[in-house]
């Protein structure tokens, strides 16, 4: 029987860094292979100079990446992942970048105030991926790779993978979402660390801001698809439980 290769779908500011701890932990560095793309680089040139070595051998495979492993093996993928509370989400990762993330490409626009918390939630920013709120999420489990707009198509895409994932955890059940994933992947919970926790909290961030009502309405508009794919999440989980 061929090897599966697991595969994390790292939702950025949904515990992943903390996940890839485990990661580290339960996979041999040369049977892992960690895709972290700078700006600009799409999927195929990241896999393909991989993809008859690593690809061939390896039993991870992890990185803020859509879920089209699949399309560059022959072997079987094993998707799993972790979401947040889309708004929860957002605000964390324009926070993240701004205050504790110098060397991120959108770091200096965040912090001059060139790209400000309110054109963030309007998606209306120059860039790609990171400089706007869009459902990043649903996204990624679409196998959409960085595009500034989300739709109803890649939200109907996104739920028919999430009910095919080998695992989904959510970042507000955190503790006892570890123990399930780690059961789920057959892992140690050993050498686990909680990692890149923003040194300012979301409330005091969004006062230090001046964050208005009427942004976070237009943030909830922007992440439409995203809210409803979470809400989908909660659902599913609930119907599985009933089983």
């Amino acid at each position: 029987m061929t090897e599966k290769i697991d595969v994390f779908i790292h939702v950025p500011k949904a515990a992943g860094s903390s996940i890839r701890s485990l990661i580290e932990a339960n996979y041999a560095e040369d049977r892992s292979l960690p895709v972290y793309r700078p700006q600009g680089v799409g999927m195929s040139e990241a896999l393909e100079p991989e993809r008859t070595r690593k690809l061939k051998d390896c039993q991870v495979v992890y990185g803020h990446i859509p879920t089209v492993v699949h399309h560059f093996t022959d072997r079987p993928c094993n998707y799993f992942t972790f979401l947040r509370d889309p708004v929860e989400r957002a605000i964390s990762e324009y926070k993240f970048i701004k205050h504790d993330f110098p060397g991120h490409p959108a770091h200096e626009a965040f912090a001059s105030g060139e790209v400000s918390f309110g054109d963030y939630c309007a998606a209306t920013t120059p860039g790609e991926f990171y400089y706007s709120a869009v459902s990043k999420a649903t996204q990624l489990l679409a196998g959409v790779d960085r595009v500034r707009e989300c739709d109803d198509d890649m939200l109907a895409a996104a739920k028919k993978m999430l009910a095919q994932l080998g695992y989904f955890g959510f970042f507000h059940e955190f503790d006892k979402a570890i123990q399930d994933c780690a059961a789920a992947l057959g892992w140690s919970t050993d050498g686990f660390e909680t990692r890149n926790v923003s040194s300012v909290k979301n409330n005091d961030f969004l006062a230090s801001e001046g964050a208005t009502e009427a942004e976070l309405s237009v943030l909830r508009n922007t992440l439409k698809q995203d809210i409803a794919l979470f809400d989908f999440a909660l659902s599913l989980r609930e119907q599985r439980r009933q089983l």
